[in-house]
């Protein structure tokens, strides 16, 4: 089996739940999820809940089951959330879902520092609005600096 290695990682991708704000969402939900879907375990390498506890998914070596086209070149963030209470997209992650998002991201670099962060709806041919907003916007509105030798 192929795995990912520290040359191989392209993007790092954010996804969200698609679930409403008050819905438990955790590895273990996102793995059920996933199963049903006919996948062998879970697609992401992380899972961000509403608290902004970090899980840990598939290793970082293995590649994921997130992104169709994508998976051998990219590590998976699945943030809890991204629909309102009447099952509409929605910007709603916490706060510290996003100041756990900057951490992670940061971390990853670290170990991927090639890797560009895109919202899953942002890799070419994507045909979902998933993760419910612009990580672009948003990473230069925290003031994260995205390593300049990434991918486009």
């Amino acid at each position: 089996m192929t795995k990912l290695t520290a040359d191989s990682v392209v993007y790092i991708v954010v996804h969200c739940s698609n679930t409403k704000p008050r819905q438990k969402v955790d590895k273990a939900y996102m793995e059920r999820i996933h199963r049903l879907k006919g996948r062998l375990w879970i697609g992401y390498h992380y899972v961000l809940d509403r608290k902004g506890n970090i899980e840990t998914g598939r290793a970082l070596d293995q590649i994921g089951g997130h992104a169709p086209g994508f998976d051998n070149k990219s590590i998976g963030i699945c943030m809890a959330g991204g629909l309102d209470q009447a099952g509409n997209r929605a910007d709603n992650f916490t706060e510290v879902q996003r100041e756990n998002l900057l951490q992670l991201v940061a971390v990853l670099h670290r170990q991927f520092p090639q890797a560009i962060v895109v919202g899953h709806r942002d890799l070419p041919n994507a045909k979902t609005e998933c993760p419910n907003f612009d990580v672009k916007q948003f990473l230069q509105e925290s003031g994260y600096v995205q390593p300049i030798h990434g991918a486009n």
